[in-house]
């Protein structure tokens, strides 16, 4: 499992990777919950559809002018530019 920013990991499967957030629950067996937000071929598809997942709930929890929206949304880039510079350019 790779761990990547807000509670975002992603997890190797049989012939793909999941974009999962931790639910911060455990289930009866004491294990760790995970939502599957998406599957993807590679991480650096994971860390792409992570992006634009951070970008839909930004702009559907807040109202914001363009402008803001752009400065959101690059924050949100360089936050995982920071975890894995050569998947997000």
């Amino acid at each position: 499992m790779i761990k990547l920013i807000r509670d975002y990991c992603i997890d190797g499967q049989a012939y793909d990777y999941a974009l999962k957030l931790d639910t911060k629950k455990d289930d009866k067996d004491g294990k760790r919950v995970y939502s599957v937000i998406g599957y993807y071929g590679t991480v650096d598809g994971c860390i792409q559809g992570l992006y634009k997942v951070l970008c839909r709930k930004l702009v559907a929890e807040e109202v914001l002018t363009l402008k803001e929206a752009e400065k959101r949304f690059q924050d949100i880039a360089n936050e995982l530019k920071a975890v894995m510079p050569d998947c997000f350019k």
